[in-house]
């Protein structure tokens, strides 16, 4: 008997067979699981800040005096680390100050 010729009900239908995926696929879809994440993560995160700022200074930047400053402030963003912090006083000459 002809399919058509069959009821709906009795109809064969069709069914799509897929293959179980090879475990080189696995790897394929995790690794590719991995690197989006890996990207969104990265995307989303804010840029990471290596250094303190500089928020204020007395004297101020630019600021002339009629006579050295008997002190120097600096104030940062942050607690300074002793390691490596340095800071250079120089004249409108360029020449830089130590002491006097």
């Amino acid at each position: 008997m002809h399919p058509s010729a069959l009821p709906a009900h009795t109809q064969p239908q069709r069914v799509a067979i897929r293959p179980d995926p090879t475990s080189g696929q696995l790897i394929l879809r995790a690794l590719t699981a991995l690197l989006l994440a890996a990207v969104g993560l990265l995307g989303l995160s804010p840029a990471a800040h290596a250094h303190d700022t500089l928020t204020d200074s007395s004297p101020a930047e630019g600021e002339t005096l009629d006579e050295p400053p008997t002190q120097v402030r600096l104030t940062f963003s942050a607690e300074v680390l002793e390691l490596g912090a340095a800071a250079v006083v120089t004249d409108g000459d360029g020449a830089t100050w130590e002491a006097g």
